[in-house]
């Protein structure tokens, strides 16, 4: 590596550990959660490196699964949109045609690539420290829902569930895509909570909902899938939250064949806040 992408690399790693335990801090005075997330974000970057030099200086180490440029055959789709990327971030540059998007289907990601590419530069290295960072973001997420559905010691099991989950440091360890689609997901669920805790006609709920939009139209371009499954799940989380709160007399008076059900689960629901 050249004094240029070392820099770059340094302060992504610098800024990303800085953001890190920022948001540790905002989420929960509890020093485990900083332990979480600052490990997680430690052993992303650790990980990123390692099998960026193990490939890129051809160590002897399963070099069957070497591929040029650092890359490895697990995850041969980082290597794609990277040079994909790099003839985007020209395109940028010179105001030409972007190349043809035969094999990899919609172009949003290489396009988000390219856009960082443009800004900082092209290097192997630089998506895979951006995505420990994403991973933050995406843990930051995880806490702030878990600890409303189930308290600070659910939030945290939950949190160091998905901080160390075995795959997020391989498969998804080298694509930037993973994360970003769990963030939009999360986004999704947070701002259906949000939207309970501050009502329906709450200007910032409003401006909440039309500020997401623009973030589910990426992520169906991404995932065609992903935005009926995340509605559904949180038409999950919304009745759960609904429900939850309810005293063991009001489900029997609900499951009462002489109580009106529909009525009794409405007059919850408009009754209820997050914060009680």
């Amino acid at each position: 590596m050249s004094v240029g992408p070392v820099v770059v690399s340094l302060f992504l790693i610098a800024g990303g550990a800085a953001v890190t335990r920022v948001l540790a801090r905002r989420l929960s005075s509890d020093p485990r959660v900083s332990l979480i997330l600052l490990t997680s974000f430690g052993l992303r970057v650790a990980v990123a490196i390692a099998l960026y030099s193990i490939s890129a200086l051809r160590l002897p180490i399963l070099p069957h699964l070497h591929m040029e440029d650092g890359f490895w055959r697990i995850t041969r789709d980082a290597q794609a949109y990277h040079w994909l990327s790099i003839a985007i971030a020209e395109s940028m540059r010179w105001g030409t045609e972007y190349p043809l998007f035969r094999y990899f289907g919609d172009p949003d990601f290489p396009i988000l690539v390219a856009a960082v590419y443009r800004l900082i530069g092209a290097h192997p290295l630089y998506i895979p420290l951006l995505n420990a960072l994403c991973w933050t973001g995406v843990l930051a997420l995880v806490y702030a829902l878990a600890d409303r559905l189930n308290g600070p010691r659910g939030a945290i099991a939950a949190t160091a569930v998905v901080a160390f989950w075995p795959s997020s440091f391989i498969w998804s360890g080298q694509l930037m895509k993973d994360s970003v689609i769990l963030l939009l997901v999360l986004g999704l669920l947070t701002q259906f909570v949000v939207t309970f805790d501050r009502g329906w006609g709450s200007p910032r709920t409003v401006l909440g909902w039309l500020g997401f939009l623009p973030l589910a139209f990426l992520m169906t371009r991404m995932r065609f899938y992903l935005v009926p499954l995340g509605l559904a799940a949180a038409a999950v989380v919304v009745a759960g939250r609904m429900l939850w709160p309810m005293r063991k007399s009001d489900l029997g008076e609900m499951i009462d064949p002489r109580a009106d059900p529909a009525k009794r689960l409405f007059d919850q629901a408009r009754g209820y806040h997050l914060d009680e």
